[in-house]
Protein backbone atom coordinates (compact mmCIF):
# COMPACT_ATOMS: atom_id res chain seq x y z
CA UNK A 1 0.00 0.00 0.00
CA UNK A 2 1.32 3.44 -0.57
CA UNK A 3 1.22 5.61 2.33
CA UNK A 4 -0.51 9.25 2.13
CA UNK A 5 2.17 11.08 1.82
CA UNK A 6 2.44 10.31 -1.76
CA UNK A 7 -0.88 12.10 -2.45
CA UNK A 8 -0.04 15.92 -3.31
CA UNK A 9 -0.49 18.34 0.05
CA UNK A 10 -0.88 21.51 -1.56
CA UNK A 11 -2.90 23.29 -4.59
CA UNK A 12 -6.93 22.73 -4.57
CA UNK A 13 -7.08 22.45 -8.22
CA UNK A 14 -10.72 20.39 -8.63
CA UNK A 15 -8.75 17.91 -10.91
CA UNK A 16 -7.79 15.38 -8.36
CA UNK A 17 -9.76 13.78 -6.03
CA UNK A 18 -6.98 13.06 -3.93
CA UNK A 19 -5.84 16.66 -3.19
CA UNK A 20 -9.33 17.82 -2.89
CA UNK A 21 -9.58 15.07 0.13
CA UNK A 22 -6.15 15.72 1.63
CA UNK A 23 -7.04 19.25 1.86
CA UNK A 24 -10.24 18.08 3.30
CA UNK A 25 -8.09 16.55 5.94
CA UNK A 26 -6.25 19.31 6.54
CA UNK A 27 -9.73 21.95 6.64
CA UNK A 28 -10.86 19.57 9.37
CA UNK A 29 -7.46 19.68 12.17
CA UNK A 30 -8.24 22.85 12.09
CA UNK A 31 -12.33 22.98 12.79
CA UNK A 32 -13.11 25.33 15.38
CA UNK A 33 -16.98 24.86 15.69
CA UNK A 34 -19.34 21.78 14.95
CA UNK A 35 -20.56 23.78 12.49
CA UNK A 36 -17.49 23.85 10.70
CA UNK A 37 -17.08 20.64 11.82
CA UNK A 38 -20.67 19.22 10.29
CA UNK A 39 -19.75 21.22 6.73
CA UNK A 40 -16.33 19.79 6.16
CA UNK A 41 -17.16 16.26 6.88
CA UNK A 42 -19.99 16.50 4.45
CA UNK A 43 -17.89 17.52 1.65
CA UNK A 44 -15.08 14.92 2.77
CA UNK A 45 -17.25 11.96 2.56
CA UNK A 46 -18.89 13.02 -0.52
CA UNK A 47 -15.56 13.22 -2.45
CA UNK A 48 -14.42 10.05 -0.84
CA UNK A 49 -17.32 7.89 -1.83
CA UNK A 50 -16.10 9.51 -5.43
CA UNK A 51 -12.23 8.53 -5.23
CA UNK A 52 -13.25 5.05 -3.91
CA UNK A 53 -15.94 5.12 -7.39
CA UNK A 54 -12.89 5.63 -9.75
CA UNK A 55 -9.64 3.93 -11.02
CA UNK A 56 -7.56 4.20 -8.13
CA UNK A 57 -5.97 1.57 -6.81
CA UNK A 58 -7.77 -0.78 -3.90
CA UNK A 59 -4.89 0.22 -1.68
CA UNK A 60 -4.70 3.52 -2.30
CA UNK A 61 -8.52 3.74 -1.37
CA UNK A 62 -7.80 1.93 2.01
CA UNK A 63 -5.49 4.47 3.01
CA UNK A 64 -6.87 7.30 1.80
CA UNK A 65 -10.06 6.03 3.29
CA UNK A 66 -8.03 5.22 6.68
CA UNK A 67 -6.40 8.86 6.40
CA UNK A 68 -10.05 9.84 6.75
CA UNK A 69 -11.14 8.06 9.63
CA UNK A 70 -8.76 9.14 11.42
CA UNK A 71 -9.61 12.60 10.92
CA UNK A 72 -13.18 12.38 11.45
CA UNK A 73 -12.86 10.55 14.66
CA UNK A 74 -9.84 13.03 16.14
CA UNK A 75 -12.84 15.85 15.07
CA UNK A 76 -15.49 14.08 16.80
CA UNK A 77 -13.18 13.44 20.00
CA UNK A 78 -12.52 17.02 19.86
CA UNK A 79 -16.40 18.04 19.78
CA UNK A 80 -16.14 19.60 16.20
CA UNK A 81 -17.99 16.93 14.60
CA UNK A 82 -21.07 14.49 16.00
CA UNK A 83 -22.61 11.50 13.58
CA UNK A 84 -21.11 8.34 12.29
CA UNK A 85 -18.98 10.05 9.45
CA UNK A 86 -16.03 8.29 10.82
CA UNK A 87 -17.81 4.91 10.92
CA UNK A 88 -18.57 5.34 7.53
CA UNK A 89 -15.06 5.97 6.55
CA UNK A 90 -13.69 2.99 8.45
CA UNK A 91 -15.98 0.54 7.03
CA UNK A 92 -15.45 1.75 3.20
CA UNK A 93 -11.69 1.23 3.62
CA UNK A 94 -12.56 -2.13 4.83
CA UNK A 95 -14.55 -3.10 2.52
CA UNK A 96 -11.63 -1.89 -0.16
CA UNK A 97 -9.05 -3.95 2.60
CA UNK A 98 -10.77 -7.41 1.85
CA UNK A 99 -10.43 -6.65 -2.09
CA UNK A 100 -6.61 -5.39 -2.28
CA UNK A 101 -6.10 -8.18 0.28
CA UNK A 102 -7.41 -11.54 0.01
CA UNK A 103 -7.05 -13.43 3.54
CA UNK A 104 -4.35 -15.73 1.78
CA UNK A 105 -1.74 -13.18 -0.35
CA UNK A 106 -1.43 -11.11 3.18
CA UNK A 107 2.97 -11.72 4.29
CA UNK A 108 1.94 -11.91 7.94
CA UNK A 109 -0.72 -14.65 7.72
CA UNK A 110 1.46 -17.51 7.57
CA UNK A 111 0.96 -18.70 10.89
CA UNK A 112 -3.10 -18.03 11.15
CA UNK A 113 -3.28 -19.74 7.26
CA UNK A 114 -1.55 -23.00 8.77
CA UNK A 115 -3.78 -23.22 11.54
CA UNK A 116 -7.00 -22.51 8.78
CA UNK A 117 -4.92 -25.35 6.62
CA UNK A 118 -5.65 -27.90 9.44
CA UNK A 119 -9.18 -27.03 10.70
CA UNK A 120 -10.21 -26.82 7.39
CA UNK A 121 -8.80 -30.59 6.84
CA UNK A 122 -10.96 -31.30 10.32
CA UNK A 123 -14.11 -29.93 9.31
CA UNK A 124 -14.25 -31.57 5.80
CA UNK A 125 -12.75 -35.54 7.16
CA UNK A 126 -14.95 -38.46 6.87
CA UNK A 127 -16.03 -40.72 9.10
CA UNK A 128 -14.11 -41.37 12.37
CA UNK A 129 -10.95 -39.13 11.66
CA UNK A 130 -12.34 -36.16 13.90
CA UNK A 131 -14.88 -36.53 16.44
CA UNK A 132 -17.68 -33.94 16.86
CA UNK A 133 -15.63 -31.99 19.63
CA UNK A 134 -12.65 -31.83 17.13
CA UNK A 135 -14.87 -30.39 14.61
CA UNK A 136 -16.65 -27.93 16.97
CA UNK A 137 -12.85 -26.84 17.92
CA UNK A 138 -11.78 -26.44 14.53
CA UNK A 139 -15.07 -24.75 13.67
CA UNK A 140 -14.41 -22.16 16.79
CA UNK A 141 -10.64 -21.47 15.18
CA UNK A 142 -12.07 -20.53 11.98
CA UNK A 143 -14.22 -17.89 13.18
CA UNK A 144 -11.62 -16.47 15.27
CA UNK A 145 -9.22 -16.53 12.35
CA UNK A 146 -11.67 -14.79 10.19
CA UNK A 147 -12.55 -12.24 13.09
CA UNK A 148 -8.61 -11.19 13.12
CA UNK A 149 -8.24 -10.90 9.22
CA UNK A 150 -11.80 -8.33 10.08
CA UNK A 151 -9.82 -6.84 12.65
CA UNK A 152 -6.81 -5.81 10.10
CA UNK A 153 -9.35 -4.88 7.30
CA UNK A 154 -10.98 -2.39 9.20
CA UNK A 155 -7.87 -1.16 11.25
CA UNK A 156 -6.54 -0.53 7.56
CA UNK A 157 -3.48 -2.49 8.05
CA UNK A 158 -1.66 -5.68 8.25
CA UNK A 159 -1.63 -6.93 12.03
CA UNK A 160 -0.30 -9.73 11.83
CA UNK A 161 3.22 -9.32 12.23
CA UNK A 162 2.56 -6.34 14.94
CA UNK A 163 -0.45 -7.71 17.07
CA UNK A 164 -1.46 -11.19 15.73
CA UNK A 165 1.58 -13.51 15.66
CA UNK A 166 3.48 -11.74 18.80
CA UNK A 167 0.73 -12.86 21.30
CA UNK A 168 1.92 -14.86 24.02
CA UNK A 169 0.41 -16.83 25.83
CA UNK A 170 -0.78 -16.47 29.70
CA UNK A 171 0.88 -19.19 31.46
CA UNK A 172 -0.23 -22.14 30.29
CA UNK A 173 -3.69 -21.15 29.33
CA UNK A 174 -5.37 -20.18 25.93
CA UNK A 175 -5.82 -16.72 26.47
CA UNK A 176 -2.62 -14.72 24.70
CA UNK A 177 -1.60 -11.30 24.69
CA UNK A 178 0.62 -8.46 22.87
CA UNK A 179 1.81 -5.80 24.01
CA UNK A 180 3.64 -2.08 23.66
CA UNK A 181 5.80 -0.37 26.41
CA UNK A 182 3.11 -2.10 28.99
CA UNK A 183 0.05 -0.94 26.95
CA UNK A 184 -2.12 -3.93 25.67
CA UNK A 185 -2.59 -4.11 21.32
CA UNK A 186 -4.05 -7.03 21.60
CA UNK A 187 -5.27 -9.61 23.19
CA UNK A 188 -7.46 -13.21 23.00
CA UNK A 189 -9.44 -14.78 25.59
CA UNK A 190 -10.97 -18.05 26.16
CA UNK A 191 -13.47 -19.29 28.72
CA UNK A 192 -17.11 -19.29 28.49
CA UNK A 193 -18.79 -15.36 29.09
CA UNK A 194 -15.49 -13.14 28.22
CA UNK A 195 -15.07 -11.53 24.49
CA UNK A 196 -13.50 -13.26 22.51
CA UNK A 197 -10.92 -11.09 20.53
CA UNK A 198 -9.97 -7.33 21.53
CA UNK A 199 -7.92 -4.81 19.30
CA UNK A 200 -6.54 -1.11 20.34
CA UNK A 201 -6.14 0.63 17.15
CA UNK A 202 -4.00 3.89 17.65
CA UNK A 203 -4.97 7.21 16.58
CA UNK A 204 -2.39 9.64 16.41
CA UNK A 205 -3.25 12.53 18.74
CA UNK A 206 -6.36 11.17 20.63
CA UNK A 207 -7.17 7.85 22.38
CA UNK A 208 -7.51 4.88 20.71
CA UNK A 209 -10.39 2.82 18.99
CA UNK A 210 -11.26 -0.52 20.86
CA UNK A 211 -12.80 -2.70 18.61
CA UNK A 212 -14.37 -6.13 20.19
CA UNK A 213 -15.07 -9.25 18.24
CA UNK A 214 -17.12 -12.16 18.88
CA UNK A 215 -15.97 -14.77 16.27
CA UNK A 216 -18.38 -17.37 14.80
CA UNK A 217 -17.17 -20.61 12.69
CA UNK A 218 -19.29 -22.67 10.16
CA UNK A 219 -23.03 -22.45 10.81
CA UNK A 220 -22.68 -21.54 14.82
CA UNK A 221 -26.02 -19.34 16.11
CA UNK A 222 -25.99 -16.83 17.82
CA UNK A 223 -26.43 -16.87 21.63
CA UNK A 224 -27.91 -14.41 24.50
CA UNK A 225 -26.77 -13.93 28.15
CA UNK A 226 -27.81 -12.31 31.08
CA UNK A 227 -27.47 -8.64 31.39
CA UNK A 228 -25.90 -8.79 35.21
CA UNK A 229 -23.59 -11.60 35.08
CA UNK A 230 -22.51 -12.36 38.42
CA UNK A 231 -18.98 -13.95 39.14
CA UNK A 232 -20.71 -17.55 40.03
CA UNK A 233 -23.54 -18.04 37.82
CA UNK A 234 -23.15 -15.55 34.81
CA UNK A 235 -25.52 -16.70 32.53
CA UNK A 236 -28.29 -17.57 34.60
CA UNK A 237 -31.01 -15.28 34.88
CA UNK A 238 -30.51 -12.74 37.91
CA UNK A 239 -33.17 -11.87 40.06
CA UNK A 240 -36.22 -10.87 38.27
CA UNK A 241 -35.01 -10.83 34.33
CA UNK A 242 -36.74 -12.93 32.42
CA UNK A 243 -35.72 -13.93 29.01
CA UNK A 244 -36.69 -11.51 27.24
CA UNK A 245 -34.56 -9.13 28.31
CA UNK A 246 -31.39 -11.10 27.67
CA UNK A 247 -28.44 -9.80 25.64
CA UNK A 248 -28.21 -11.33 22.33
CA UNK A 249 -24.82 -11.50 21.10
CA UNK A 250 -24.90 -9.58 17.86
CA UNK A 251 -25.99 -6.10 20.29
CA UNK A 252 -23.38 -3.82 21.12
CA UNK A 253 -24.61 -4.03 24.42
CA UNK A 254 -23.18 -7.64 24.48
CA UNK A 255 -19.50 -6.94 24.84
CA UNK A 256 -20.36 -3.79 27.82
CA UNK A 257 -22.17 -6.90 29.65
CA UNK A 258 -19.17 -9.02 29.16
CA UNK A 259 -16.55 -6.59 30.32
CA UNK A 260 -18.48 -5.66 33.62
CA UNK A 261 -18.27 -9.52 33.96
CA UNK A 262 -14.24 -9.33 33.37
CA UNK A 263 -13.90 -6.66 35.51
CA UNK A 264 -15.37 -8.20 38.33
CA UNK A 265 -12.84 -11.16 37.89
CA UNK A 266 -11.60 -12.52 40.90
CA UNK A 267 -7.88 -12.62 41.20
CA UNK A 268 -6.94 -15.59 42.93
CA UNK A 269 -3.65 -15.48 44.42
CA UNK A 270 -3.10 -12.45 42.30
CA UNK A 271 -3.55 -14.84 39.01
CA UNK A 272 -2.14 -13.12 35.42
CA UNK A 273 -4.92 -14.64 33.85
CA UNK A 274 -7.54 -12.68 36.23
CA UNK A 275 -5.73 -9.63 36.07
CA UNK A 276 -5.71 -9.70 32.13
CA UNK A 277 -9.67 -10.15 32.32
CA UNK A 278 -9.90 -6.99 34.72
CA UNK A 279 -7.75 -5.24 32.70
CA UNK A 280 -9.60 -5.65 29.41
CA UNK A 281 -13.53 -5.79 31.11
CA UNK A 282 -12.17 -1.70 32.29
CA UNK A 283 -10.41 -1.20 28.92
CA UNK A 284 -13.67 -2.14 27.18
CA UNK A 285 -16.19 -0.06 29.68
CA UNK A 286 -13.92 3.11 29.59
CA UNK A 287 -13.81 2.89 25.45
CA UNK A 288 -17.76 2.81 25.72
CA UNK A 289 -18.41 5.79 28.15
CA UNK A 290 -16.31 7.62 25.77
CA UNK A 291 -17.88 6.77 22.22
CA UNK A 292 -14.35 4.68 21.48
CA UNK A 293 -16.28 1.00 21.11
CA UNK A 294 -16.85 -0.42 18.12
CA UNK A 295 -18.49 -4.17 18.46
CA UNK A 296 -18.28 -6.89 15.50
CA UNK A 297 -19.48 -10.42 14.99
CA UNK A 298 -16.79 -11.87 12.27
CA UNK A 299 -18.30 -15.45 10.85
CA UNK A 300 -15.35 -17.89 9.21
CA UNK A 301 -16.49 -20.90 7.00
CA UNK A 302 -14.27 -23.42 5.09
CA UNK A 303 -14.76 -22.89 1.08
CA UNK A 304 -13.51 -26.09 0.06
CA UNK A 305 -11.37 -25.52 -3.94
CA UNK A 306 -9.81 -29.00 -4.23
CA UNK A 307 -10.28 -32.32 -2.86
CA UNK A 308 -6.90 -33.65 -4.50
CA UNK A 309 -4.97 -32.32 -3.44
CA UNK A 310 -6.85 -31.06 -0.70
CA UNK A 311 -7.00 -26.97 -0.76
CA UNK A 312 -9.71 -24.75 0.50
CA UNK A 313 -10.13 -20.78 1.22
CA UNK A 314 -11.19 -18.97 4.03
CA UNK A 315 -14.70 -17.10 3.55
CA UNK A 316 -14.86 -13.91 6.08
CA UNK A 317 -17.76 -11.93 6.95
CA UNK A 318 -18.78 -9.04 9.08
CA UNK A 319 -22.20 -9.90 10.11
CA UNK A 320 -23.09 -7.23 12.84
CA UNK A 321 -20.85 -4.28 13.18
CA UNK A 322 -22.06 -1.21 15.76
CA UNK A 323 -20.54 1.49 17.72
CA UNK A 324 -21.40 3.51 20.96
Amino acid sequence: MSGLSSYPRSGAGGLNPAVKITKLLNDLGSAATLQDGRFIATQLMRELNLYCSGKASAGDKVDLCTAARDSLFKAKQAGVLDGFAFFEAMQLGADWFIKAFPFAQIAGTAQDISAFNKCAQTLESAGTLATLGDKRSASEEVGSISARYQMCALAGRDLYGSHFNPATAVGSTKYSVTRSNNQLLYARCAGPYNVNEILVVEVQGCDPIVIVAEAKGGGSTFGDANPHPTQSKPNVLAAGATTANRISQTDLAYAVSRAIYMSNAKSHNGSDVQKLRKEIGFLIQNAAFSKRLLYITARGQVKVISTNPFQADLTSEREHIKWI
